[in-house]
């Protein structure tokens, strides 16, 4: 049996709050940065905004030759779209409860119904007998409450997957029906691209990406504080050779 000495409260803290640091950094901020994306974004806008020769009759952007530049962003920017469903979750999820929220104190400020008499044993059997054919109307939604006011925003998001499904199937079409276009027809076709990636992609994507990134990260330190918490719970509970 050892002789070594326990390790102290102190110590015990210590190792625990090293645990949590590396478990963090392990799965939190080293794997995921926004410094990729910013990368893969510039070079994507880089590429297709680069001129080609009016002597060739293929764009730069569509030459089988330069495909990898493209598959290579391309690969990390659709990776940098699972932060859509993480910041579209978080959205639903605050505005439904603020909404929520918002409906309970509007009933508990509202003044309370106007006692109904008692209906008598004639009209309940009347009531019985002939059912009233009337539905309840359903109650308006306002477009002012939390929730309804965010599906504009919600719509904007969800949109954006949508545009670049749309992008790289453009430009896989670009490479591949080559034989159909003019240099006039693909000089127009890569314009549309192009205003595609700029206007719809590049500035939407960096900042639903930066948003999901800090949920993330926030997620990951409370799971790992409580798991912290949860450790040096036991351990003190556990050991018995602690002064009380």
């Amino acid at each position: 049996m050892s002789n070594e000495p326990l390790p102290s409260r102190e110590q015990i803290a210590y190792d625990m709050s090293e645990i949590i640091r590396r478990e963090h950094d392990i799965h939190g901020t080293r794997q995921i940065t926004s410094d990729g994306l910013n990368n893969a974004l510039t070079a994507m806008a880089i590429f297709v905004l680069k001129p080609t020769s009016v002597d060739e009759k293929i764009p730069y952007q569509y030459q089988l030759e330069n495909q990898t530049i493209f598959e290579v962003n391309q690969i990390i920017i659709s990776s940098a779209l699972d932060k859509v469903d993480t910041v579209l979750n978080d959205l639903k999820t605050k505005m439904y409860q603020l909404e929520k929220n918002q409906h309970q104190v509007m009933m508990q400020n509202s003044p309370e119904p106007i006692p109904v008499q008692s209906p008598t044993p004639e009209s309940k059997e009347r009531k019985s007998i002939f059912p009233s054919l009337r539905t309840p109307k359903p109650i308006p939604l306002n477009p002012n409450d939390p929730y309804q006011s965010s599906l504009e925003q919600q719509r904007k998001t969800i949109k954006l997957v949508d545009d670049w499904n749309l992008f790289v199937e453009w430009q896989t079409e670009g490479v591949e029906y080559w034989e159909d276009f003019d240099r006039i027809a693909f000089d127009n076709y890569l314009s549309i691209q192009r205003t595609m990636f700029r206007k719809d992609i590049e500035p939407n994507l960096m900042r639903i990406y930066s948003q999901g990134l800090n949920l993330v990260l926030m997620q990951e330190k409370i799971l790992a504080t409580q798991y912290g918490s949860s450790m040096m719970k036991e351990i003190y509970t556990t050991r018995n050779d602690f002064p009380q």
